[in-house]
């Protein structure tokens, strides 16, 4: 049988080109995988830099005592985070532990109710530049229809929220009775209030102190709201109520107790 080797040389050349087409595709997703791995170490460097340079300003009350008592709680729980992001508190029956800083907590819960989702190191930073701040009730913008609903729903019409996300009494109204004073009260009074309506929240981790989900609606469709309070300031993540389980008037209520 006589050997066609052009057919035979031809064949060659195919298998040569499909092993250098692998061998292409291969080295190409390994420089791929490289670059994304070099941009994600470089992004948690930033993140962890960033929160490093956030917890040094909070850090500035501490005293060498507190951080000497933070520390030793700290190994006891088996905690690597920085300690500066640390208070002692204690429990009911007078043991000592550690829970994060209030001003912390609140401000992880903020850039997430701002954000409506997960925030980063460097969110938490900005916001800490670009919010006012100003006393009030302020509605993150994901839950400005909710809220006004909710209003709605008890023949509440003397609110509207501004375009910078602050209820303010609408002109001319009057106020109807006690539950709108009540409102007016807050929005005249010392305190911020920050109210977003989804369900969940963003927290830190009292162990690791990364910034975790609670989707606390989830895991309790009762609960109707989880408060974070630093000072005079007061972020209530409130339920989304989508299936109208808790009353309206149940929800305002709640609010006021803060």
């Amino acid at each position: 049988m006589k050997i066609n080797k052009k057919k035979i040389i031809f064949f060659i050349i195919i298998i040569v080109l499909i092993i250098v087409f692998f061998v292409f595709l291969f080295t190409r997703k390994s420089k791929e995988k490289e670059n994304l791995d070099s941009t994600n170490n470089i992004q948690n460097e930033e993140e962890f830099q960033t929160m490093q340079n956030n917890l040094n300003i909070e850090s500035q009350n501490i005293t060498e005592q507190e951080l000497e008592e933070i520390n030793t709680l700290k190994n006891e729980m088996g905690s690597d985070a920085n300690p500066n992001m640390y208070e002692v508190a204690e429990e009911y029956d007078g043991r000592k532990t550690l829970e994060i800083r209030p001003s912390i907590q609140f401000q992880t819960a903020l850039a997430g109710a701002i954000k409506n989702g997960m925030p980063t190191e460097q969110d938490i930073a900005k916001l800490s530049e670009d919010f006012s701040y100003n006393t009030g009730i302020f509605i993150a913008e994901s839950s400005r229809e909710k809220f006004m609903q909710l209003l709605d729903n008890l023949q509440i019409s003397s609110f509207t929220i501004k375009d910078d996300g602050y209820l303010i009494k609408k002109e001319d109204s009057i106020i109807q009775n006690e539950t709108e004073q009540k409102i007016e009260s807050l929005i005249n009074g010392d305190k911020l209030y920050v109210i977003t309506m989804t369900g969940t929240c963003y927290m830190r981790d009292d162990i690791t102190g990364e910034i975790t989900e609670y989707p606390f609606e989830k895991m309790d469709p009762s609960q109707v709201l989880e408060p974070f309070i630093s000072d005079n300031s007061v972020l209530l993540a409130i339920n989304s109520n989508q299936d109208n389980k808790i009353d309206s008037k149940e929800i305002l209520e709640a609010i006021f107790q803060y």
